[in-house]
């Protein structure tokens, strides 16, 4: 009798163990493959099925729930969207474990800091500009020395963030920080056979048009604030370069790469996100270079020809295409968002007209239909993997949060000021 107790207990024990592991099994498998995300939703919404993304109309709030998320996902770090395979959640939270005592950084946070930078006219101006300083704070010590190494030459465009710091704080942490990242280009980091800064190291004879950003931005604005006129001319050589052997003539758009040597084209004729990172590059450039500059309008005039070649292909209400000219290619947010960002940008800076305020409002309209109404900004083409090399995935990312965050707050800020001057018009008149 006791030998068939003993056995009914040693049954039991393996059938707990059984359980426990199968339940365990379905949690792992549930989170990986988000069915108890996706269960979760539908209890949310009772049964309802339907995605919920923002309607194209402008509004505080709307905007509010994009900030509020730009500011989540600065702080908490997730790997660059590259493909649905390309890591599991499972590896990511053990990954993010073992690394939670260590600074962690990608060089797409620089996305995220302008889309608060330009929210400093909003409400929460001072939640804003608080969460910028808490997670520059992070990333250097008390001397203002980083505490991240540089490996590339885009972890530089954080650089943007350490100028509009000194800007505000007139703290000398923040200067010395940018001292470093524009020493490094200035430097350390290899040259061209032309003397600019390749993208490639191992590629230094092609200039690619993924450092066209603030990567240009950073080094005309830290040369022209802090009084460096090498880094000025870096950054304006960096982007004549492109401009003049990576532009395609006939169509107007520009390659995803170049040899300036042979005047070799290379990658992707109309890559869009390629777009976007030159179109801030060349607005936010013009904002900071002396108008007197020596290439100021021949860069001006470069600017007003991309957007007419881009404004080609914009639909109604829709995201431009990933490949710009393909028709039946995915709509891509990021590159959206990016140049209806340098749009806007560039009409807050006096530099084009405010005639193209309809091709930036409507990039916004489109990225606030792909935009969901807890404010993540989804359909971001993944990250490049090289020249002619692209991830076919789709979803939230930081290359489009940032970009959608900072266009939406200057559109605010330009209606908002549109209305203000029409109220105090009508009020002379009365008067």
């Amino acid at each position: 009798m006791s030998g068939y107790k003993q056995l009914w207990r040693s049954i039991n024990v393996w059938r707990f163990t059984s359980i426990i592991l199968v339940a365990l099994l379905i949690t792992v498998f549930g989170y990986e493959f988000r069915i108890l995300e996706r269960i979760s939703h539908q209890v949310q919404l009772g049964g309802k099925d339907s995605e919920l993304f923002m309607s194209g109309e402008f509004s505080q709030e709307g905007f509010e729930m994009v900030a509020a998320q730009t500011k989540k996902d600065l702080f908490a770090f997730k790997p660059i969207l590259k493909s649905r395979s390309n890591i599991s959640r499972t590896e990511t939270l053990v990954r993010q474990y073992i690394s939670s005592r260590h600074v962690r950084f990608h060089f797409s946070h620089a996305l995220l800091l302008i889309g608060l930078l330009e929210s400093h006219s909003n409400k929460d101006a001072d939640v804003a500009f608080q969460s910028i300083k808490d997670w520059c704070d992070k990333i250097i010590d008390t001397e203002g020395q980083l505490r991240i190494p540089i490996r590339y030459i885009d972890d530089c465009m954080i650089g943007y963030a350490f100028c509009e710091l000194y800007d505000r704080t007139h703290s000398d942490r923040y200067r010395r920080a940018a001292d470093q990242l524009a020493n490094y280009l200035l430097q350390q980091y290899p040259r061209s056979p032309t003397g600019t800064l390749p993208y490639y190291r191992e590629h230094p004879e092609i200039t690619g048009i993924d450092d066209k950003g603030e990567i240009c931005a950073f080094l005309v604005r830290y040369g022209e604030q802090f009084g460096v006129p090498k880094a000025t001319d870096l950054g304006v050589r960096q982007l004549l370069e492109f401009l003049r052997f990576g532009i395609d003539t006939e169509s107007g758009l520009p390659w995803q790469a170049c040899r300036p040597s042979d005047s070799r084209k290379m990658g992707l004729l109309g890559w869009l996100r390629g777009i976007g990172w030159l179109s801030i590059g060349l607005a936010d450039t013009l904002k900071y270079l002396p108008k007197d500059h020596l290439h100021y309008k021949e860069i001006n005039e470069e600017f007003l020809a991309l957007l007419s070649a881009v404004r080609i292909y914009q639909e109604n209400q829709k995201c431009w295409n990933w490949e710009i000219r393909n028709t039946f290619a995915h709509e891509d947010t990021s590159g959206t968002a990016m140049i209806g960002y340098a749009i806007e940008s560039a009409i807050a800076s006096g530099i084009v007209d405010k005639y193209w305020s309809a091709v930036s409002e409507n990039a916004l309209i489109a990225v606030l239909r792909h935009t969901h109404r807890n404010g993540v900004v989804d359909d971001s083409l993944a990250d490049c993997m090289g020249v002619g090399l692209f991830a076919n995935y789709f979803g939230p990312s930081n290359f489009a949060q940032g970009p959608a965050t900072a266009l939406y707050s200057l559109i605010l800020r330009r209606i908002q000021s549109e209305r203000s001057s029409v109220s105090a018009e009508n009020g002379k008149s009365d008067e």
